[in-house]
């Protein structure tokens, strides 16, 4: 149950996400008739609540969206927890991961969610080492693996970055044709060389973008990522937390995989060979 507090503007933003997804599988009619529809709607308005009121239906949306709800913040990047902010991310993540699972054509040849046809991260563009804007059409041509943190993220990012490092070795001659990418979710701190530097550590393909707060912004919102800050005890002395997800898209920019920030390596390397 969230607490009363709860930051409701946040909460309807992931709504959408969730509503754009239902609706964009379900018949027009259907849709619009639906107990599906007014779950979302009272899951959104009504997040205190959400979302008991609607399991009795046994649809196909709120049982995932229950499950995930109340497990998932572990596997996001939080240095600091409190009952409210892991709670919503974790709606967050419920919200998220409802692309791949209310019905957005899942493909079994994955092990990742299928969240092929939701056109996630077109609207990437960030910086990198040189100041150079890179776009999804400055990689076409490669599989890509994007993936969200900063470098003063004490424990998942790193962990994370380790895991696409095997990835790579487990490819072997594959790997050329894959690109990694990360991209900061702390652009104040993280500036081109550093990002640079960081990814490199993990293996020199490795490309760090960073770029605005506004740059920064939409490239997040069109990926649909979660960040915030979360101030510490000096004003440099702060983290984020950050939702934690393996974006894996196709040679055409095409977003077709989403896999959780602890997803194995021996898992990401099978999806992307799909791919390949």
């Amino acid at each position: 149950m969230l607490q009363k507090k709860q930051n409701y503007s946040e909460v309807a933003n992931v709504g959408i996400v969730i509503e754009l997804c239902v609706a964009s599988v379900l018949p027009k009619k259907m849709y619009f008739d639906s107990t599906i529809r007014e779950g979302l709607k009272f899951a959104i308005h009504h997040p205190n609540h959400w979302p008991r009121k609607y399991l009795s239906f046994q649809t196909s949306v709120f049982t995932p969206l229950a499950k995930f709800s109340s497990s998932s913040y572990t596997l996001l990047a939080m240095s600091r927890y409190s009952s409210q902010r892991r709670t919503f991310i974790s709606l967050a993540t419920a919200g998220l991961l409802s692309l791949g699972l209310v019905g957005c054509k899942r493909a079994v040849k994955f092990q990742g969610s299928d969240i092929s046809g939701t056109h996630l991260g077109h609207d990437m563009a960030m910086v990198d080492s040189t100041g150079t804007l890179r776009t999804l059409a400055d990689y076409k041509g490669k599989v890509l693996v994007v993936y969200f943190g900063y470098t003063h993220c004490p424990d998942v990012c790193p962990t994370s970055m380790a895991e696409l490092a095997q990835t790579m070795k487990l490819l072997k001659g594959d790997a050329q044709k894959v690109q990694v990418i990360m991209i900061t979710v702390d652009p104040q701190r993280d500036t081109g060389a550093i990002m640079a530097s960081y990814a490199k550590a993990f293996n020199p393909s490795f490309v760090g973008l960073t770029g605005s707060p506004d740059q920064l912004h939409k490239t997040a919102q069109s990926f649909k990522v979660y960040y915030a800050k979360a101030s510490g005890g000096t004003p440099d002395s702060y983290t984020m937390d950050h939702s934690a997800f393996f974006y894996i898209l196709d040679q055409t920019g095409e977003a077709r995989v989403l896999l959780h920030g602890d997803a194995q390596a021996k898992v990401i390397a099978s999806d992307i060979r799909q791919l390949l």
